[in-house]
């Protein structure tokens, strides 16, 4: 009788605890996220970005300083080295702004010209500081995730979901490394395959249309080079 008892009493606890480990992983399963690819939401954004330079005039001079020449050709430089699909923008006054005005946004798009970009007007309801002209500059930039993120799930451990930081570190990297933004949109073009040309020469020793060097010799034993003139 002690050992039936016993018997079923065991069986009864194994029964009770399955069941509860049943109930545990329905209760995490319902309560875990649903799985997504592990780069959802760390996408690399590829915007529009403005910079904006203050160009300033002595007195009536119609041309900005050799000092203020010297840090345009900084800001420009800065701003355009690695971009190629930057547009300089000079602001241009109304035309019924004084005549000191027009000629000074005349000048400072030539002496932009003569760095070496080209320039398009820029034209604003807002005016600026007197005796100053605006230099926008309007350039893709790659913007990383707000990464990284620290927020485990409490259950994370008992499913599939990527952790909330994976995929940080390379977004972050690669849009502070990317020479050009439109390149993360539209790609390079592929260039030719070149496989073939890996084993040209392979074929063409297999069909005995390879030929020495001058000054070497093909020897009898298994095809390697012997230079005439070391003796080797």
């Amino acid at each position: 009788m002690g050992k039936n008892f016993s018997k079923a009493s065991l069986l009864l606890g194994v029964v009770i605890t399955v069941s509860g480990c049943a109930d545990w992983e329905n209760h995490v399963q319902s309560t875990l996220p649903e799985s997504v690819p592990a780069y959802t939401g760390r996408e690399i954004t590829v915007a529009e970005g403005r910079s904006v330079y203050q160009v300033v005039y002595q007195d009536k001079d119609t041309k900005i300083t050799q000092g203020e020449l010297k840090t345009l050709h900084a800001f420009l430089d800065g701003t355009l080295r690695d971009n190629h699909n930057g547009v300089v923008m000079v602001e241009q006054p109304g035309k019924k702004a004084p005549r000191l005005e027009r000629q000074r946004a005349a000048n400072l798009a030539d002496t932009i010209h003569s760095l070496g970009w080209r320039t398009t007007a820029f034209e604003t309801d807002v005016a600026g500081a007197p005796d100053t002209l605006r230099v926008v500059v309007d350039t893709l930039v790659a913007v990383a995730p707000n990464c990284p993120n620290w927020e485990f799930h409490k259950y994370y451990t008992y499913g599939t979901q990527a952790y909330p930081n994976f995929a940080c570190a390379d977004r972050t990297n690669l849009a502070a490394m990317i020479a050009d933004p439109s390149d993360l949109v539209t790609g390079d073009v592929p260039s030719p395959w070149t496989g073939q040309a890996a084993i040209n020469g392979e074929m063409r020793y297999r069909t005995g249309s390879a030929f020495a060097p001058v000054g070497s010799e093909v020897s009898s034993g298994g095809g390697s080079l012997t230079n005439v003139a070391s003796g080797g």
